[in-house]
């Protein structure tokens, strides 16, 4: 990218998780990061993809950048505002993964938790940029010798580095992208046929929490509007919008893989739906009368409740006077005494030996 600043270090940056995580649950690098930092050069035509707070995004401010986590994004341009970058913006990042440009000559990639979405975004970029060096690196720890194995069968060269720091670098070329259904999934119930990209959660078959939340949740005395934050493939928000054909759904979520897969799901099963790419509920002007929220407690590897206690606040910001928050969440997170410090009522509708169905009042 002509005009772009110069390539810095992880050790001159200022960076921070946005929003904050305490530093044992998070911090915005990890050697990972410092790994193909060092072993590729700041010279080449690159793409970062799937950096989660910015560290390579600020480091290397000459690469263009994917990640289907829209708050990875708004991670990589407060920090790159932070380090005071000025070609560090909008126009570096990329709509979608397969608008890399041909002309890539290296590719630093950090591996998701999800295999077979690894491979399917491997078969995307090599289909973009063929003649593209990648570098994929994570903690060896979270690398499974199987997908080792898998990368290796599927290359023609392929270089293991070996493990720093207890992070592991891998180096491929002429990726022969092995056959992967890029949409797929099952029938509801109640008749939906909901399909998902690779790496949208639960994408094989119904989540067994959705069960305790369908079959007691209820509609408040005259609800106009419902909201399915965090809504992967849309099961949630579909099956309502059936029930209760007379509310408007609106569904959101962090993935574009999800917000994609909801959208296609609502199109096929014929179902008015709107669904939005965005981090939670953060500058969205939308009230709703019920919110849904099937919250992760996963980013990554990394478990963790920060995501979830957002959503909380974010929906109790959203939420009419008369609004109700119904959350379906395994019996082993604090959630009951969480969203007790958000909401005037929280009651405990229903429970299983794995979950807890919570309806929490402004």
């Amino acid at each position: 990218m002509s005009g772009a600043p110069s390539a810095r270090s992880i050790s001159d940056l200022t960076l921070r998780c946005i929003p904050p995580l305490p530093e044992h649950v998070a911090r915005p690098w990890d050697t990972a990061d410092e790994y193909l930092l060092t072993e590729t050069s700041a010279d080449k035509i690159s793409v970062i993809v799937n950096d989660r707070f910015g560290a390579l995004f600020c480091a290397r401010p000459q690469a263009f950048a994917w990640s289907d986590s829209i708050s990875a994004r708004n991670n990589w341009l407060s920090n790159a505002q932070e380090n005071h970058l000025p070609d560090a913006g909008e126009q570096r990042i990329l709509s979608q993964l397969q608008d890399i440009p041909a002309d890539t000559e290296q590719v630093l990639l950090r591996i998701p938790k999800n295999s077979e979405q690894l491979i399917y975004w491997l078969n995307i970029i090599t289909k973009a940029a063929p003649h593209a060096v990648i570098y994929l690196a994570g903690m060896a720890k979270h690398i499974p010798v199987a997908l080792l194995k898998q990368l290796e069968s599927a290359s023609q060269r392929y270089q293991q580095w070996p493990i720093r720091k207890k992070a592991r670098l891998l180096e491929i070329e002429g990726w022969r992208s092995p056959a992967i259904q890029e949409f797929k999934g099952y029938r509801t119930d109640t008749g939906l046929q909901l399909g998902a990209q690779p790496g949208v959660f639960s994408r094989d078959s119904q989540d067994i929490a959705s069960y305790l939340l369908l079959a007691n949740i209820e509609c408040p005395a005259n609800a106009r509007h419902l909201i399915d934050l965090g809504c992967g493939n849309g099961l949630l928000g579909l099956t309502l919008a059936q029930r209760w054909p007379h509310i408007n759904i609106t569904a959101i979520d962090d993935s574009l893989c999800a917000v994609e897969s909801c959208r296609r799901n609502a199109t096929e099963n014929q179902l008015p739906l709107s669904a939005v790419h965005n981090d939670s509920l953060t500058g969205l002007d939308a009230e709703a009368d019920i919110i849904v929220c099937n919250p992760p407690f996963h980013d990554g590897h990394r478990q963790t409740t920060d995501i979830a206690l957002r959503m909380f606040r974010d929906a109790s910001e959203h939420l009419t006077d008369s609004g109700e928050l119904w959350v379906i969440a395994n019996r082993h997170l604090p959630y009951f005494a969480a969203l007790k410090r958000t909401f005037r009522q929280v009651t405990t509708v229903a429970s299983d030996k794995r979950f807890n169905l919570f309806r929490a009042r402004k």
